[in-house]
């Protein structure tokens, strides 16, 4: 590892993440031992530095916690490609090894504490990163107030970017999937402030998004920090899939419903088959 690069790095991610914060919130995708982890890594250190400027950390902490995300997979170097890559389903053995890149990598780190900065802190972030919050996680089964505090930001960073992310086994996950795995499939795994807090500042409906919503169907046009949920739409065809002229334009921030105006996203061939029947392409929308 080049050390003095990855500082430079670091710094220069920070300064972009805290000058162009707003910017950040189209954030769904950066887009690999694999290419892949390289660039899940990098990902990974944007969103948890992004969470790190939302809870306010220092500048110390924010570099600690950045390099600490771009080293968190570091452990992987020591785990077969054919198993990192795998299309199907792991064998026990098979995630055995997974397993067993926490460890790894804050072996590797500790390893060169004699030119790393902060690598007690470094080595912490990659031991605990798949720690859980109700002790279910590995390599230790640390719970709570036993994990790095940096550590559960990059685990939630970590699993947002491979949800999100296309991998051999499995499609990209839209980022309103990802918040339902996390805040509810995966209840217990996450400090729930601090998810809330992500979730709030990165947008679970992008601008271009489809949605079908209680007003009709409508695509989404416009998202503020800390109100990413509830989206400016433009409804454009009622539920019976006629067009409504002139389109309706609703900020669901400001609506009573705001929290239940949102039924589904629609994706894939649902979406091409929706366009199809209007004869209309939805963005058409965003252009005036």
């Amino acid at each position: 590892i080049d050390v003095s690069a990855m500082q430079s790095v670091t710094n220069d991610l920070l300064l972009d993440i805290i000058e162009r914060r707003n910017n950040l919130i189209q954030l769904t995708d950066i887009r690999l031992h694999d290419t892949y982890t390289f660039a899940h890594s990098v990902n990974v250190a944007i969103l948890s530095a992004l969470l790190g400027v939302l809870k306010g950390y220092s500048q110390k902490d924010l570099q600690q916690l950045t390099m600490g995300a771009m080293l968190h997979d570091v452990g992987k170097i020591d785990t077969p490609l054919e198993i990192l890559n795998k299309p199907g389903r792991l064998t026990d053995m098979e995630f055995d090894a997974i397993k067993q890149h926490p460890a790894n990598g804050a072996l590797r780190i500790m390893e060169m504490q004699d030119q790393l900065p902060w690598a007690n802190v470094l080595a912490s972030i990659a031991a605990e990163h798949h720690e859980h919050i109700d002790g279910q996680g590995y390599p230790r089964g640390l719970r709570g107030g036993q994990i790095n505090r940096f550590a559960k930001l990059v685990a939630i960073a970590d699993v947002y970017d491979a949800l999100t992310s296309i991998r051999p086994y499995k499609k990209a996950y839209p980022p309103s999937v990802a918040h339902n795995i996390m805040a509810k499939l995966n209840r217990g795994q996450f400090d729930p402030e601090t998810l809330d807090l992500f979730f709030n500042n990165v947008a679970l409906y992008p601008v271009g998004t489809i949605l079908k919503t209680i007003f009709g169907y409508a695509i989404v046009s416009n998202i503020e920090f800390g109100h990413t949920s509830t989206p400016t739409i433009i409804v454009f065809a009622n539920l019976d899939n006629k067009l409504i002229d002139p389109p309706l334009t609703i900020n669901l921030s400001h609506t009573e419903e705001k929290n239940d105006a949102i039924q589904a996203v629609i994706l894939d061939n649902d979406l091409r088959h929706f366009i199809h029947e209007l004869n209309i392409d939805p963005s058409y929308y965003l252009l005036g």
